[in-house]
């Protein structure tokens, strides 16, 4: 198969170079690198085209004239390569030799529409530290609708079909699912998922994604990363999200989900294989009943009368929304959470929104959801 590399650029020169020696050196040469750059100050360009003019496969630049910010330029980029596979690259990483063999040969399974694996985590001034997932957890291929959004890995580790890319214009009706205290205030704040995000997403919904164990990259720490991790200390993302109190998340992913049920629906539309519709109908409608969901625990924490409070709650555990390893957060504890700072404490300032880094159901090869694709009536 062909593989083709998305890499978005934006003022990389520092370790750009690095990256793309490690391409270069692949044991399985990719088809092709499409870098996108978003306008850089330094000398990132020039790097990159000094990179085409010697590497051994072909090298596509292009600058963008106007800002697209990282998540738009890495769709660009995507939506630019010719490849049978698409891996996303960033710019200050690098590859084990034997990232694009061993990532490739998964995709053997036609069901399969995307591969995510291991890295490890390094910078200059500590060295290798860790790796972004439990090396003792394995190799799994996961079925359609057997991994949450929660469990999106980097988009860094991620190769995909390019039979999804006819999907990616949905992307732009779709919400973060990330509330908005989790990242930083401003426009941010109410963007449309992130390329990796997506990507994701669609392959969990309609297909089967692959986890490889193997650490096929290091994944770089320093003062620039838009999002890092170090080992034995929280992610910037778990950080952040152990600061969400507000119940209004609630009502943020009650948003995020409803939209992307409707763009899973739309997508029955799109010019894709007709399994490919079938399944992104099945996923709709998993996904518009977890925005109800959301709906009634927002309404546990938010309506003005207790009674009204314990009915949403009691709906919930009627559908048995709740349950040991559920995902989507409705966890046991997550029972006991929203009952006692929602139904009993509807006054309390800042409940706990059920989003926790410590809450068990986030982890990467995560739970399966409240409604499996076994459950759903097939068309």
């Amino acid at each position: 198969m062909r593989v083709s590399i998305a890499l978005a650029t934006y003022n990389g020169s520092t370790y750009l170079d690095e990256q793309l020696a490690s391409i270069a050196a692949q044991s399985l040469p990719p088809y092709e690198v499409v870098l996108c750059d978003d306008g850089s100050s330094d000398n990132t360009v020039e790097i990159a085209r000094r990179f085409a003019r010697s590497a051994p496969f072909p090298v596509q630049v292009v600058r963008n004239d106007v800002r697209l910010n990282y998540r738009a330029n890495f769709m660009k980029a995507a939506e630019l390569c010719g490849g049978d596979l698409i891996a996303f690259c960033d710019q200050d990483d690098r590859w084990r030799a034997d990232k694009l063999a061993l990532v490739t040969a998964e995709f053997t399974d036609a069901d399969v529409l995307l591969v995510h694996h291991n890295a490890r985590i390094f910078s200059a001034t500590r060295g290798v530290t860790g790796c972004i997932v439990d090396e003792q957890r394995p190799s799994t291929v996961y079925a359609s609708l057997s991994r949450t959004p929660f469990d999106m890995p980097p988009g860094f580790t991620q190769t995909f079909r390019r039979s999804l890319l006819p999907l990616g214009p949905l992307r732009e009706a779709t919400l973060d699912y990330w509330p908005p205290a989790a990242v930083p205030p401003g426009p941010r704040a109410q963007q449309p998922m992130a390329h990796d995000q997506w990507m994701f997403l669609l392959a969990s919904c309609l297909g089967k994604v692959s986890y490889l164990s193997a650490t096929l990259a290091d994944y770089r720490q320093h003062d620039a990363n838009l999002y890092g991790m170090e080992a034995g200390k929280p992610s910037r993302r778990q950080r952040v999200m152990r600061q969400i109190k507000e119940f209004s998340d609630y009502a943020h992913l009650e948003l995020a989900f409803a939209r992307i049920a409707r763009a899973l629906a739309a997508a029955q539309s799109y010019p894709v294989a007709e399994e490919l519709a079938c399944r992104a109908g099945e996923a709709a409608a998993v996904y518009q009943a977890m925005a109800q969901a959301y709906g009634e625990r927002k309404t546990a924490y938010c309506a003005a009368s207790p009674r009204a409070r314990a009915r949403a709650w009691l709906r919930l555990v009627r559908q048995r929304r709740y349950r040991p390893g559920g995902g989507f957060y409705f966890t046991n504890q997550g029972l006991l959470r929203d009952f006692v700072h929602g139904v009993c404490r509807a006054k309390l300032r800042h409940p706990p929104a059920g989003l926790s880094a410590n809450d068990p159901s986030l982890r990467l090869a995560g739970p399966r959801l409240q409604r499996p694709l076994s459950d759903v009536p097939r068309r």
